[in-house]
């Protein structure tokens, strides 16, 4: 087995030095037309890249290790340097990263006796290349600790590792968190807190009577108003009311027109509280509560002009009621699914309303009743859970149980066309939660069941960065952000709500412009070919396009569509 390993080892070599004098991301495309048809350009898509040169065997414990030496090339600084690792290294790194990320890459397998032969650790190592080089395409793989500590970024290359989120402070509540309201001109944090264990949950109705709060011997919903101070970059949060619910709480929606605090409830009621400002929001009244409603209330919004509050259901009814009245209710619509979010684009008076079907449907209010404008689904028919509305683009971003982001283009709308179709989906596997745009940088950022914060590209349809919201993989019940200053707040199934300050930019813009650049040299390249090829064609020559590359030209936009 020894003479077989070095006769391996010499035939590797000289490949290996054949190699070298390669350019690592251009397939050798030889002499002859078989080789240039099987020849490929790998497109440098990335300021990073690596080749794995060699393997060397080395002793431990006085059993002979494989080593893998690995080439680190930043092409951004013409930079480069050598890494040794062993298989274990890159099973141990994929141990964490499945921990943090969706859809990471494979290992090539383990085996029963240890690999000595050539061409299995020829083949071994190629695994671990593609490995490598497809963690290197994911942008959020690349911006990971321990990814970039493997690779030892920090020291050969800080400028390739990106920027993480701060975390600015954070409190914990008795219960998970439903839902939150930010008022950052009086620095006042609104929110409701529901029991989400499987058991407290089983108890969630009650009679439609008022109770005092201080008789609720074991609630199973809160309401809170919080205050914040910025103490020096340090965020203290200090409690100013709190209010027990015998339900659970589901919704909470801010009316600033007439102060009032709308609590929908898993009970099918609308607890409705006016805020006293003068007090510094430490007097709060309820004036009324509402039931129109069987099941979890999911959506409110109150129209101030025509004194009507619209609400969906679980029970599958989108529903206006008259505030002053139980009794004067409306059906605006009748679903076959529960309804899951409704929201509002007030500049052109429209509802958006979302349901466990995949259906988002589309209503005017400038009149009463509402007019249904739009239906549209999305691919899959998935449990729609939160969606986006974009009224500047025009665009719908929603996201599902499956855990893909779809985009809907409303802007027919506007030429009184009712078709709003869906132009793209992506995303991963882990059900997503929330979904936020942040149109200063056209990134979505959303919330995941398994406590993910990802923000992703929309060119790509990729994940740029991704982070822990939440400790123990609890799922992300409600995302806010503010653009302006880069502020986000997450509020945690496991009672916590956190404030980030996102970094200006994901990496370094140098970089990124490296990047584009190299990403518009592609696309050249791509149409280049192509009006070559087609001349060839309308000429009568033979020519070897190659054919995959017609599939790329999504590099500089979504890379789904679907035509209806």
């Amino acid at each position: 087995m020894r003479g077989n390993q070095n006769q391996g080892q010499n035939q590797y070599n000289r490949i290996k030095n054949q190699n070298n004098n390669e350019n690592p991301y251009m397939a050798n495309p030889g002499n002859n037309k078989q080789s240039q048809q099987k020849g490929r350009l790998e497109y440098l898509t990335s300021a990073l890249s690596i080749q794995i040169i060699e393997y060397t065997e080395k002793h431990i414990d006085n059993s002979p290790v494989i080593f893998y030496r690995i080439k680190v090339i930043d092409h951004f600084n013409n930079n480069n340097w050598i890494i040794e690792k062993r298989y274990n290294d890159f099973v141990s790194l994929q141990k964490k990263l499945i921990q943090n990320y969706q859809d990471v890459p494979k290992l090539p397998g383990k085996t029963f006796f240890r690999v000595s032969e050539f061409a299995d650790i020829k083949k071994r190592k190629d695994g671990l290349q593609k490995f490598l080089r497809t963690c290197i395409e994911r942008k959020d793989i690349l911006a990971n600790e321990d990814f970039k500590i493997f690779l030892e970024l920090p020291k050969n290359s800080p400028e390739l590792c990106g920027n993480s989120p701060d975390l600015l402070g954070s409190f914990t509540l008795p219960q998970g968190v439903r839902d939150i309201v930010y008022l950052p001109n009086e620095s006042i944090i609104l929110l409701c807190t529901a029991e989400m264990s499987v058991i407290e949950r089983a108890e969630t109705t009650m009679k439609n009577t008022i109770i005092n709060p201080d008789e609720i011997t074991n609630p199973l919903g809160h309401a809170y108003i919080y205050s914040l101070e910025d103490n020096k970059g340090d965020f203290i949060f200090r409690e100013i009311w709190r209010r027990k619910f015998k339900p659970r709480t589901r919704c909470l929606v801010y009316n600033k027109d007439e102060n009032y605090m709308l609590i929908g409830r898993a009970d099918g009621v609308i607890s409705i509280f006016t805020l006293d400002k003068r007090s510094k929001y430490k007097k709060v009244d309820l004036i009324i509560e509402l039931k129109p409603h069987i099941n979890s209330v999911n959506g409110i919004w109150y129209d101030f002009i025509q004194k009507k509050l619209f609400t969906l259901s679980s029970d599958k009814r989108f529903l206006a009621s008259d505030i002053k009245s139980n009794s004067n209710i409306t059906e605006i619509s009748k679903s076959n699914f529960g309804y899951t979010c409704l929201k509002v684009d007030t500049k052109y008076n429209r509802f958006f309303t979302a349901n466990e079907g995949g259906v988002i449907d589309i209503y005017s209010y400038k009149k009463f009743p509402p007019m249904k404008l739009s239906s549209t689904g999305i691919t899959g028919n998935s449990h729609i859970r939160d969606i986006y509305i974009n009224p500047t683009q025009l665009y719908i971003y929603a996201c599902d149980s499956k855990g893909k982001i779809s985009v809907i283009d409303f802007s027919g709308l506007n030429n009184n066309s009712s078709y709003c179709p869906e132009i793209s989906q992506f995303g991963g596997k882990i059900s997503l939660r929330q979904i936020i745009y942040d149109e200063n940088k056209k990134e979505l950022i959303t919330g995941d069941e398994s406590g993910k914060i990802i923000a992703w590209g929309l060119k790509t349809g990729q994940p740029i960065f991704s982070f822990s919201g939440a400790e123990g993989n609890s799922a992300i019940t409600k995302l806010l952000y503010d653009k302006d200053i880069r502020l986000l707040i997450a509020g945690c199934k496991n009672n916590m709500v956190k404030f980030w300050k996102l970094p200006d930019n994901w990496v370094n813009v140098e970089v990124q412009k490296f990047e584009d650049e190299e990403l518009k040299k592609i696309n050249n390249e791509i149409a280049r070919r192509r009006i070559k090829a087609q001349q060839e064609i309308e000429d009568g020559i033979e020519n070897d396009f190659d054919s995959d590359l017609s599939q790329e030209d999504d590099l500089n936009g979504w890379n789904y569509r679907k035509d209806k």
